[in-house]
């Protein structure tokens, strides 16, 4: 596993300074309308979108594709959204914005999404304008942070 940190590590590098990755959303919702829906809501609000089924299929699209926010549902087939942060957590040096979506809304439900790497939390059902505000307040974190990167190596 070090070997694809370390590959990610060089791909995040050689990529950073040409990629607006705050405009990078990936998807990942096992239920097609809800997939549908979220896509289409972020894709009107001008970002590009790529979509997974899944833990698994998140884990293959972010081997070719950086994204710099991740809208992931929780409960999952294969593999569930908390498995997948913590992968995440575990294997990336270098981790997009993460909001965990889903129908759980119970407060040990945040605490767990939090304090397991989460940075964002949304309940379904959601309002449109929910989802546009949380997606925003995110990309502004990640657009900061390229601008830091950049700044850096400049």
């Amino acid at each position: 596993m070090n070997s694809h940190r370390h590959t990610l590590e060089i791909k995040v590098e050689q990529q950073i300074e040409s990629a607006n990755l705050w405009q990078q959303i990936l998807i990942v919702e096992d239920v097609p309308p809800e997939r549908f829906r979220l896509e289409t809501i972020l894709s009107q609000e001008g970002y590009s979108t790529y979509t997974a089924r899944n833990g698994h299929e998140a884990l293959s699209i972010l081997e070719d594709t950086l994204v710099g926010i991740i809208v992931c549902d929780w409960r999952m087939p294969k593999m569930n959204g908390l498995d997948f942060l913590s992968y995440l957590n575990l294997y990336f040096s270098i981790r997009p914005y993460f909001i965990m979506l889903t129908g759980q809304g119970g407060a040990y439900d945040i605490i767990a999404a939090l304090d397991n790497g989460a940075d964002d939390f949304i309940r379904k059902p959601f309002l449109k304008e929910e989802l546009r505000a949380r997606v925003q307040a995110g990309a502004r974190q990640v657009e900061m942070i390229e601008q830091l990167r950049c700044n850096r190596t400049s």
